[in-house]
């Protein structure tokens, strides 16, 4: 397989995306990377996460370009993981990430950094980025409990909605 099909078939998989590591994998030269992003054909998403011209951005080329970035050891987390199951519809502002204590990197625009362990059964592989399980909010549905998220927001700016909501689930339960 010549290195323009393999870097063809990766970009197709990727949603037009490819790290400079990916690049140097493929055996192209720091000299070609640096042709194409002086030419336009690369275009930088995060550091050393490139978008093809040709692509389109999308809610989904974000969340991808985020995992890519912060690397194999990262679980794409939170609200994102959400869309990225396809539980919700809205894309979020900015791409949660969960990353172990120990890794160095810091939050990117667009890309907020959550360090802490997480289980290797907590994680699970959808559509070639490593996103936390919906196992456990499953669980919960599936014993007849609704699972209800509320921000610090709206705990703390629109109470009254929020024990309006709640006293509606317990009446509803009952």
């Amino acid at each position: 397989m010549s290195h323009r099909t393999a870097a063809a078939a990766l970009l197709a998989r990727q949603d037009g995306l490819i790290t400079r590591q990916q690049a140097r994998d493929l055996d192209l030269s720091d000299q070609v990377i640096r042709g194409f992003r002086q030419r336009g054909e690369w275009l930088p998403m995060l550091p050393g996460v490139f978008r093809v011209v040709e692509s389109r951005p999308s809610p989904e080329q974000r969340v991808r370009a985020a995992s890519l970035w912060a690397g194999e050891s990262s679980c794409v987390s939170g609200i994102a993981a959400a869309a990225w199951w396809r539980l919700i519809d809205d894309s979020p502002q900015a791409v949660q990430l969960t990353i172990p204590r120990n890794r160095g990197l810091r939050a990117q625009p667009g890309v907020q950094i959550r360090r802490r362990y997480l289980h290797p059964q907590d994680r699970v592989v959808v559509r070639g980025v490593c996103v936390t399980d919906r196992v456990k909010q499953n669980a919960l549905v599936r014993s007849g409990l609704r699972v209800y998220r509320f921000t610090w927001f709206d705990l703390t700016q629109r109470p009254d909605a929020v024990v309006a909501e709640m006293r509606a689930a317990l009446a509803a339960a009952a």
